[in-house]
């Protein structure tokens, strides 16, 4: 995987703990993955921001669009 593009440390883009990250590709479905890892479309997300609460970004559709809008304009 690249170096983010959104992000230069590895630590959760929302609460900047360093505990249980995980990589979220920015852009969702089928083969964009691939591309994201390539372009460093991702930033590190703790667990809980990411798939275990109502604000993780899998589970709140506004959060999800802010981090791809925000994507775009770098």
């Amino acid at each position: 995987m690249k170096d983010s593009i959104i992000d230069n440390e590895k630590v959760c883009f929302i609460c900047r703990t360093t505990e249980n990250l995980d990589p979220h590709h920015v852009f969702r479905g089928e083969g964009k993955r691939k591309f994201a890892d390539e372009d460093g479309c991702y930033v590190w997300l703790c667990r809980y921001h990411h798939t275990m609460s109502d604000e993780a970004v899998h589970n709140n559709t506004p959060f999800r669009r802010t981090l791809e809008k925000y994507a775009q304009h770098l």
